[in-house]
């Protein structure tokens, strides 16, 4: 895949599925897209729409693709916001470096896209 242009130039060798499945434990979409604030929401649209090509997801997987990867992040940003309110560490640390700063404004950016990005991923091409 290459995320840089958004085409899908080979397929991963993974089971659809768990693509899904891990999308709750790690950062996928928002890691390899990259999903940033500040990004381009159509850049952005065309490199989900390479990564969910390249794992071969049907469009149902397509359609939750992006509300996968908010929810990942979101829970992200609530972890390092529980760190800094019981001091548990490292959360708390990362939390007072601003780490915060990154993961709300991810979220944010990807809540904000959502709509057009399930369109991108789901229209034909």
């Amino acid at each position: 895949v290459d995320l840089a242009s958004g085409d899908a130039v080979a397929r991963v060798p993974v089971d659809p599925v768990q693509l899904l499945e891990h999308l709750g434990q790690v950062p996928a979409a928002h890691g390899f897209v990259p999903l940033h604030a500040g990004g381009d929401p159509g850049i952005d649209g065309r490199r989900l729409r390479a990564l969910a090509e390249g794992y071969g997801c049907d469009v149902r997987q397509r359609r939750e693709l992006p509300d996968a990867a908010l929810r990942r992040v979101r829970a992200m940003f609530d972890v390092l916001e529980e760190g800094a309110r019981t001091g548990r560490m490292p959360w708390a640390r990362l939390h007072a470096e601003g780490h915060t700063d990154h993961w709300g404004a991810a979220a944010d950016h990807i809540a904000r896209h959502r709509e057009a990005w399930i369109r991108t991923l789901t229209d034909a091409p």
